[in-house]
């Protein structure tokens, strides 16, 4: 019996193999617990009299906001809300900074983000990357796996951090960079893996890993439908030292948080959640495993 239409061109395989892995640039390639990020809402802040502590920048969630692509915007509106009062207080006497009850934050989000995109790009030209992460990333591109990035910043960072990565990576550069600036709207719709997957050539979803250290960055691979890795250790959330070494011992402290942020990522619905992307090889040998054990199933069938 004929097909009721023409299926036209279409993936006939129910498992595929891996084919690309699209990656966040900050906390899990660059910039091991985001200090970048933090050290630049600090200033921002400060540039207003007002000084944040460490869990306020770590803690931060911003709302998501269609005309916000990188983020961090809804970043420094959250934490103009938490810190009205404390603003107000460090403006009295400043006749430019006489700020209303309610369009607080409207009135001085603009300045804070000037401050903060030039902060931000100050931390760039001393960003690093993650302890084994540009070896493991050459590693897997000598495997035969298309690599991309999406940069949660502006044209003039992303411009910076690639300087950095071909500086310490010797010359190795992924197969692709996207701002998030460039496709709207953002994590945790899809549209920005889809336009990787197009400018890499790989298809389908199920063929690409997507790895991020937030809960946004892994409802944005389901929803592409990727299979989807967290990243913990490294993430802002917990924001270990810059410098730590991955092999040492950790405090209580950041042990409890790392748990909480595995607990955080599953959650969301990771399929995996490593410490950070110097295990990313080992579970993608997993993942290969398993699709060819599930084709051994269908077969059975």
């Amino acid at each position: 019996r004929e097909a009721p239409f023409d299926p036209g061109f279409r993936c006939r395989k129910a498992t595929v193999d891996l084919r690309a892995v699209i990656l966040d640039l900050e906390g899990v390639w660059f910039d091991h617990g985001l200090h970048g990020t933090q050290n630049a809402l600090r200033e921002s802040f400060l540039s207003r009299g007002v000084e944040l502590s460490e869990d306020e920048t770590r803690l931060v969630e911003g709302d998501p906001h269609p005309m916000d692509a990188t983020g961090k915007v809804g970043l420094l509106r959250d934490l103009c809300q938490k810190t009205e009062d404390r603003m107000r207080e460090a403006a009295q006497g400043a006749t430019d900074l006489a700020l209303p009850n309610v369009t607080a934050p409207a009135w001085v989000v603009p300045s804070l983000i000037q401050t903060f995109d030039s902060e931000y790009v100050k931390t760039v030209r001393t960003s690093k990357p993650i302890q084994n992460a540009t070896e493991t990333l050459k590693s897997l591109k000598e495997a035969g796996l298309k690599i991309a990035v999406i940069a949660d910043c502006n044209e003039e960072a992303l411009e910076g951090f690639k300087l950095r990565a071909e500086y310490f990576g010797e010359g190795f550069l992924p197969d692709a960079f996207l701002s998030t600036r460039e496709t709207s709207p953002k994590a945790p719709q899809p549209w920005l893996v889809f336009h990787l997957m197009h400018r890499l050539g790989v298809y389908p979803a199920t063929s690409v890993v997507r790895v991020s250290s937030t809960a946004s960055g892994i409802e944005e691979g389901l929803n592409a439908g990727c299979w989807t890795v967290g990243v913990a250790r490294t993430s802002r959330l917990v924001s270990e030292r810059a410098d730590a070494d991955i092999d040492g011992s950790i405090s209580k402290q950041l042990s409890d948080r790392i748990k909480t942020v595995y607990e955080q990522l599953y959650r969301a619905g990771a399929h995996f959640v490593i410490d950070g992307i110097w295990q990313l090889p080992k579970v993608l040998n997993e993942l290969a495993v398993y699709q060819r054990y599930s084709v051994l199933q269908l077969r059975a069938l």
